[in-house]
């Protein structure tokens, strides 16, 4: 195993990204193997995560193809990486966990409707489909 320069990230990112596109869940599998032979795992979940930012702007379609469909612990894990960015960003805010926000078992989070405003600020496509599907609105009475 290897670790990775600059170069190769964006070499297996393009990869990445054009094995994405066909949807094909053998050919990606297959490209999975062989990136887990050559680096770290940890190397494999971050191109995936860079690949799926690059759909979410030029290809919505493959993007949500591939969210859903590729691996359902990576789904899991991306859910997870969105909720913990998304509370620390909120309690960077000064937002207070238990009043302004919750969060649910798999991977979600409860938000007041400023909260919930909060979030959607300067967001990247990528995050707004992912923000879309974890956050809950609820209303005080």
């Amino acid at each position: 195993m290897e670790n990775i320069n600059v170069e190769d990230f964006e070499l297996y990112l393009n990869w990445a990204v054009s094995i994405l596109k066909t949807q094909d869940l053998q050919v990606i599998r297959t490209f999975k193997h062989e990136i887990v032979t050559r680096l770290e795992p940890e190397y494999m979940t971050n191109i995936l995560i860079a690949a799926l930012h690059h759909l979410a702007e030029d290809d919505p379609d493959t993007f949500n193809w591939a969210l859903h469909n590729y691996d359902p612990e990576f789904y899991i894990e991306v859910r997870y990486r969105t909720v913990v960015a998304a509370v620390r960003q909120l309690v960077r805010r000064g937002m207070i966990p238990g009043r302004d926000f919750s969060s649910i078992p798999l991977g979600g989070l409860i938000v007041t409707p400023q909260v919930r405003a909060i979030l959607w600020q300067n967001t990247s496509t990528f995050s707004a489909v992912l923000l879309q599907e974890i956050l809950h609105t609820f209303k005080r009475v």
